[in-house]
C-alpha cells in the first residue's frame, strides 16, 4: 500500500468511526448508572447522549492521572447536555474552564462536585439549581460568588476551600438549610457571620481564626477527613524587592573605581570673593568638572577585580583575545615533522 493509499484509508476509517459514533449515540439505554473517569472519554463525550436518563454520572476522579484525565473544558458540554435527568454528577478534575449560561438545563441535580479544575467564576444561571444540595468548588480559582447564592433554598453542604475569595457576599446567611461550609485558605478579610452551622471552617485566611469552644468543635468534625490542614492565620508572604542603587551609592563606587577619593581633611573649601581678586596668596580658582555619569555596579565590580588580578574579560583588552590569538597562529605556525620509513631524523629538509 503506498502513502497515499495509507492516508486515504485512515480518513476513510475516521469517517466510518465518526458516522458510527453518531449512529450509536442515537439508541438511548437505560442505565442508572455510569462511572467513566479517567477514560480519556474528551474525543467521544458525545457518547453520553446515549445515558440521557441516567441519574449517575461520575466522569471526574480527585486522583490526579494526566494522561487519562477526561478533558471537558467546558460545561454542559455536547452529550452531557442530553442527560438531563441526572442528580449526581461529578467532574472533579476534568480541566473544566467555563460553566456556561445553560446548567439550569438540569432541574433535577442534588450534587454537583466541580472541584479541581480551573474555574474563575459562576454564572448566575448557577443558582437555578434549587434542587442542589451539596456543591463541591474545592481547589478552583474562584475570586467572587455571585450575589443571587440564596436562591439556592435546598443547598445543605458547600465547600469553598482552597478558592481566591476576598469577600462573601452579604446574603449568604439567607441560604435557609446551610449546615457545612467550608471557606479554608482563601483570601477574605472578614468571616461569615449570623450563620447557623454545623460544621465550619476559615483557618488560613487574612482574618484571625475564631478561638472559641463552639467553632472549634463545628472545625473539628468539619475537618475528620483532612488531618493535614493547618491552623490560624495565613501568613501573607510580601515580595522581597532588592534596593536599587542610589545617587550617592554610585557616585561613591565611581570614586573607588577611579581612585579620587579625596579625604574631608584634605578638601580646601575655601571660596573666592570680589576683594580676593587681586590676591595671589588666598584666592584660588575653582574648577567644576562636567558631570560624568557614575559607573554601574558591574563595571565597578569588573574594574576592581582586574586590579585585584582575578579576573580579565576579554572586551576589556585593547586588543581582543581572539585577535591575539588569530595573531600568534598566523605568525608563529605550529611546525608538524613527518617521518620518512624508520628514521629518527627529526630536522627540515633545509637543515
Amino acid at each position: 500500500m503506498t502513502g497515499n493509499e495509507e492516508k486515504n484509508s485512515c480518513k476513510k476509517n475516521d469517517f466510518t468511526n465518526d458516522n458510527y459514533l453518531n449512529e450509536l449515540c442515537q439508541y438511548k439505554t437505560l442505565v442508572n448508572d455510569i462511572d467513566m473517569h479517567n477514560c480519556r472519554i474528551s474525543k467521544y463525550v458525545k457518547l453520553l447522549a446515549s445515558f440521557c436518563h441516567t441519574r449517575v454520572i461520575t466522569l471526574g476522579n480527585e486522583e490526579y492521572v494526566h494522561h487519562l484525565v477526561n478533558n471537558l473544558d467546558h460545561f454542559p458540554c455536547e452529550g452531557l447536555e442530553e442527560c438531563r435527568d441526572v442528580e449526581v454528577l461529578n467532574l472533579a478534575n476534568t480541566q473544566l474552564f467555563h460553566i456556561n449560561s445553560n446548567i439550569d438545563i438540569y432541574t433535577n441535580l442534588k450534587e454537583l462536585n466541580l472541584s479541581q479544575n480551573n474555574l474563575n467564576s459562576l454564572p448566575n444561571e448557577f443558582y437555578k439549581l434549587v434542587k442542589l444540595e451539596t456543591c463541591i468548588l474545592s481547589y478552583n480559582s474562584l475570586d467572587y460568588l455571585p450575589s443571587n447564592i440564596c436562591e439556592l433554598t435546598s443547598l445543605v453542604t458547600l465547600r469553598l476551600d482552597n478558592n481566591k475569595l476576598c469577600m462573601l457576599p452579604e446574603n449568604l446567611h439567607e441560604i435557609p438549610n446551610l449546615k457545612v461550609l467550608d471557606l479554608y485558605n482563601n483570601k477574605l478579610h472578614e468571616g461569615p457571620s449570623n450563620l447557623n452551622l454545623e460544621e465550619v471552617d476559615l483557618a488560613q485566611n487574612c482574618f484571625d481564626e475564631p478561638d472559641d469552644e463552639e467553632y472549634l468543635l463545628k472545625k473539628q468534625k468539619l475537618r475528620i477527613s483532612y488531618p493535614d490542614r493547618k491552623i490560624g492565620r495565613k501568613v501573607e508572604v510580601t515580595e522581597q524587592i532588592e534596593p536599587s542603587l542610589s545617587s550617592s551609592d554610585e557616585e561613591e563606587l565611581y570614586e573607588l573605581a577611579t581612585n579620587e577619593i579625596i579625604h574631608d581633611d584634605q578638601k580646601d573649601n575655601r571660596t573666592s570673593s570680589p576683594e580676593d581678586w587681586d590676591s595671589d596668596d588666598y584666592w584660588i580658582p575653582q574648577y567644576d568638572p562636567p558631570a560624568t555619569p557614575p559607573l554601574s555596579p558591574w563595571i565597578y565590580y569588573v574594574q576592581t577585580k582586574m586590579r585585584e588580578g582575578n579576573f580579565c574579560p576579554m572586551d576589556a583588552h585593547p586588543i581582543s583575545i581572539s585577535d591575539l590569538v588569530r595573531y600568534d597562529r598566523l605568525y608563529n605556525p605550529h611546525l608538524v615533522h613527518s617521518l620518512d620509513g624508520h628514521s629518527d631524523n627529526y630536522s627540515d629538509d633545509d637543515s
